[in-house]
């Protein structure tokens, strides 16, 4: 739907069902009905995701593209904790009611964007993807006078200069189109395969592991069973709230940091912080697990000897940890789903991507559980903190640095194997020819 029928078409697309979904949910009379609404509901709300993050991906400028895409995990966490507090007062079929309204006020708001640049570029569409990026870079103004349209609105034009940006658009897009041609039969097979998706599918995935099975899935799903067991003094669910405000604190200020200090450093640092907040919290479930309570002491003093007057180790632990997840991991990860594919392959890489991440959190949530049983809690937070380690050797290794670059001039250095050398092969069996046929002239 993303590549056919555009970014925008697919946002308004898929708000009027995934409303209805909603709607369902507030009839349902059974298990089975509120199963399948919440498929739905979660089907829906991939596709808006996986929809958005490209939009916003293809239409940002190099310098702002990580804080608004950083922006988007924002507001999810907005909403998630407005869906928390609303929940504390509203029964879950009114809940559901208030939930309806937001694909709706994204349906009215969508029709107010254009279209990306990039997209109106690949059907063809020039004249109104300089109008688009024209807009975008804010050369664009209302006006009651002379009138332009886009996107269904009436504009009047400043004098904003886009044609460098859509040069480098136009270039690219039109050797992914040339290189499209040359494919055919059997050779559509190979191009599903070519390295220019493989490279940035296996990059993405590769980070969506250690991002899910970083302990974040235990810490979003079982928080207040975390604390119980790890703490004594602190209230296990005030303890979870304040987790869940620091995670929307933090990502407030990913984005500006992403283009601050650039995407790899960042997620490097905050990998290690993350490691090192891992590892202290499965020391403390050690010492407190491992520490019995002197003979006859109970209550309060068999809480102090267990590190009860330590409890606030655990909870330091888990807030440098979410802090450093919500700065760096989480956001840089769904950032580069938008950013390392190239054009051509933007309908099918960040789907894969993003569904291979849900896979991998699903697995992480049900395996938390057996893992602290077989493991105990200091063995599973031991476990994710190497995961963590090794997350980092996969970063310094494997992930490219992207800030500041856009998302065009990207693919060439990703194809030099691909596109580009298929063009010096070309020009090289060109050269050859006329070299024979200059040799059996000459003989001639």
């Amino acid at each position: 739907m993303v590549i056919k029928h555009g970014r925008r078409r697919t946002l308004s697309y898929v708000t009027l069902p995934f409303a209805a979904s909603w709607t369902l949910t507030m009839f349902a009379s059974c298990v089975e009905m509120i199963y399948l609404t919440a498929f739905l509901v979660g089907f829906f709300s991939a596709v808006v995701q996986l929809a958005t993050q490209v939009y916003i991906s293809e239409i940002a400028h190099p310098s702002i593209r990580g804080s608004l895409c950083s922006a988007s995990k924002i507001l999810s966490h907005v909403g998630l904790l407005a869906s928390f507090s609303m929940g504390a007062w509203l029964d879950w079929r009114q809940l559901a009611c208030v939930c309806s309204g937001a694909p709706v006020m994204l349906f009215v708001t969508s029709r107010f964007v254009p279209e990306t640049p990039s997209y109106l570029l690949y059907t063809n569409q020039e004249e109104e993807a300089e109008k688009a990026l024209r807009w975008l870079r804010g050369g664009w103004k209302r006006k009651r006078g002379k009138r332009h349209r886009l996107g269904g609105n009436e504009y009047e034009e400043e004098e904003v200069d886009v044609s460098a940006e859509m040069a480098t658009i136009h270039s690219n897009i039109r050797r992914a189109k040339e290189d499209q041609r040359r494919r055919s039969g059997a050779d559509c097979c190979r191009a599903t395969m070519a390295p220019k998706l493989l490279r940035p599918l296996a990059l993405t995935c590769g980070l969506a592991v250690f991002h899910r099975f970083s302990g974040v899935a235990a810490f979003n799903f079982y928080a207040v069973t975390i604390f119980r067991e790890a703490s004594s003094s602190f209230d296990p669910h005030l303890a979870a709230v304040t987790v869940g405000a620091v995670q929307l604190v933090a990502s407030a200020f990913s984005g500006v940091l992403s283009d601050l200090v650039g995407r790899l450093p960042l997620l490097v640092i905050t990998t290690a912080l993350m490691s090192v907040a891992l590892a202290g919290f499965g020391c403390f479930a050690y010492y407190r697990e491992f520490t019995p309570p002197p003979p006859g002491a109970t209550g309060a003093a068999a809480a102090a000897a267990a590190g009860g007057d330590l409890d606030w180790i655990p909870l330091v632990c888990v807030i440098l940890f979410v802090c450093a997840f919500s700065l760096g991991v989480n956001p840089i990860s769904w950032l580069l789903v938008g950013e390392v594919f190239p054009l051509e392959h933007r309908s099918v890489g960040p789907p894969l991507a993003t569904a291979f991440s849900y896979v991998c959190a699903f697995v992480a949530v049900k395996t938390f559980v057996d893992l602290r049983e077989a493991a105990g809690m200091h063995g599973a937070f031991w476990a994710y903190s190497a995961t963590s380690v090794c997350g980092l050797a996969y970063c310094l290794t494997f992930v490219p640095e992207t800030k500041g670059r856009t998302l065009d001039e990207m693919e060439p250095k990703r194809d030099d194997r691909g596109i580009l050398a298929a063009e010096e092969e070309e020009r090289a069996r060109k050269i050859s020819g006329a070299k024979a046929q200059l040799t059996d002239e000459t003989k001639a």
